[in-house]
């Protein structure tokens, strides 16, 4: 997966067809969007450690007060 600058520099190579540039606009789009979802992703899993975290911590203050 290509990271931010390299999508950038993707998207900054001049393109003289139309539809080369279309084709060009819509594989930076997909990569993008790819990245988001990774981003997403990595998140999520941090979230649910976190929630995990807090249940053992409420359980912990119940056990104790």
């Amino acid at each position: 997966m290509p990271s931010g600058e390299d999508t950038a520099a993707l998207a900054a190579m001049p393109i003289s067809n139309p539809s080369d540039r279309a084709s060009r606009r819509s594989v930076t789009a997909s990569k993008l969007l790819w990245s988001r979802g990774l981003e997403l992703e990595e998140l999520q899993l941090k979230l649910a450690k976190m929630q995990g975290l807090l249940g053992d911590l409420r359980r912990a203050a119940s056990r104790s007060g």
